[in-house]
C-alpha cells in the first residue's frame, strides 16, 4: 500500500505499470550496444509492497559497474513520458501536419 494513499498518484502508477516493458526493452538494448555482442539475461518482474513494478535482472558475463550505472542513466533520458495532465489538443484545437519542401522548410 502507499505510504500516503491521499497523495499517491493512482494514474501515474497505472500507466508506469502498463508502459514498464518498453524501458526495460530500451535498457537491453542499450546494454547490448555498449557490450557489442548479444548480451543474454534472465529477468524477472515482482511488484512491491505498493503494486509498483520491480525489475531484477541478471546478464550473462560481466560488464564494469560503472558501465552499468551509464547505461541506467542515458536510458532513463531517453524514455520521456509528456504530461497527460493537461489536455494540449481537443475539440477544433488538433495538431496539424506542416508539410516541408526539398530543403526541410516549412
Amino acid at each position: 500500500m502507499p505510504v500516503d494513499p491521499a497523495a499517491y498518484d493512482y494514474a501515474r502508477a497505472a500507466r508506469d505499470a502498463l508502459h514498464f516493458s518498453k524501458p526495460v526493452d530500451r535498457f537491453v538494448q542499450n546494454l547490448r550496444r555498449v557490450a557489442g555482442y548479444d548480451v543474454q539475461y534472465f529477468a524477472t518482474v515482482e511488484p512491491q509492497k505498493r503494486f509498483a513494478p520491480h525489475l531484477h535482472m541478471a546478464i550473462r558475463g560481466t560488464l564494469p559497474r560503472a558501465e552499468i550505472k551509464q547505461i541506467a542513466a542515458a536510458t532513463y533520458h531517453q524514455v520521456w513520458w509528456p504530461s497527460v495532465d493537461e489536455v494540449r489538443f481537443e475539440g477544433e484545437h488538433l495538431p496539424v501536419w506542416a508539410e516541408r519542401d526539398e530543403q526541410g522548410e516549412p
